[in-house]
């Protein structure tokens, strides 16, 4: 976040002036806006919600960026069939990318055998459950069933 810091400062003949100095500089103020949110599309979904959290700015920028959050759901979520329900259901892209995030990061887990064989809770990945419908759950009893 930028922290400008005035101090006032005096010319020649003792008329005051103000002098504006930046302590910390954020890359909003810097960079077009356009390049900042392309940016935001090289980066992970998690490292998103953290540089959400580093400033108002910041968190204003990325709640409020509705095609980033589409390209997060065209790009992160691989079941669009949940993704046309929740649009088709007047939801907005934000919220049908938190709606959906989660329990697809599971099912792809558990698809690549993160959750096969585990032999105690203390082996399992630090988030690993969050509510899934009653179809994800038989695909994934039938993928645990043939292994």
């Amino acid at each position: 976040m930028a922290t400008q810091k005035t101090t006032p400062n005096y010319d020649h003949n003792g008329n005051e002036e103000v002098q504006t100095t930046i302590l910390k500089n954020d890359i909003l103020n810097l960079l077009p806006a356009e390049m900042c949110l392309h940016i935001l599309t090289k980066l992970d979904v998690e490292t998103i919600c953290q540089l959400s959290q580093t400033s108002r700015n910041w968190n204003d920028t990325v709640d409020n960026t509705d095609w980033l959050w589409k390209f997060l759901c065209l790009h992160h979520l691989e079941d669009s069939t949940y993704v046309e329900d929740d649009r088709a259901d007047g939801f907005t892209w934000r919220e049908t990318f938190i709606r959906n995030y989660g329990y697809n990061v599971i099912e792809r887990h558990w698809f690549n055998g993160v959750f096969s064989n585990v032999k105690s809770y203390e082996s399992l990945p630090l988030k690993c459950m969050c509510p899934m419908d009653l179809e994800t759950w038989g695909r994934i009893l039938e993928l645990e069933l043939c292994r």
